[in-house]
């Protein structure tokens, strides 16, 4: 998998081989106002959120109670993307959500973040 800058993407990057999932996560890390920090949630494997869309990560540890009883899962080893104010959610393996969030640290040139999410995507394999 990679991804590049392009101006035809609303988001003016893309992934490729091509999958929506794909490209909808790297809108959300790219919508976030704090990219060094996203590394630390993964780490914790914590998730995160945005009040001003939202959006964010749900990582399965992240649910309490109130969740699991409004029928609301997430698979051990998979993430939850959402996204309310555009209308979607889904689950992609934890694995591809760091693999986007590495490629989208090397494409920002933030070595040091991108090193510390390789690392962790070898501490899980």
């Amino acid at each position: 998998m990679k991804i590049f800058k392009t101006p035809q993407s609303d988001i003016g990057i893309s992934v490729d081989p091509y999958k929506e999932e794909h490209k909808l996560v790297l809108y959300l890390l790219d919508e976030h106002p704090e990219k060094e920090r996203l590394i630390s949630f993964a780490e914790k494997r914590h998730g995160y959120g945005s009040g001003n869309s939202d959006s964010g990560i749900t990582y399965p540890g992240d649910l309490d109670e109130y969740d699991k009883e409004q029928g609301i899962h997430i698979e051990d080893g998979y993430v939850g993307i959402y996204h309310g104010m555009m209308g979607w959610e889904f689950h992609i393996p934890e694995v591809d959500y760091l693999e986007l969030l590495r490629l989208y640290y090397s494409l920002l040139s933030l070595s040091s973040c991108e090193r510390q999410t390789a690392e962790l995507i070898n501490r899980l394999a």
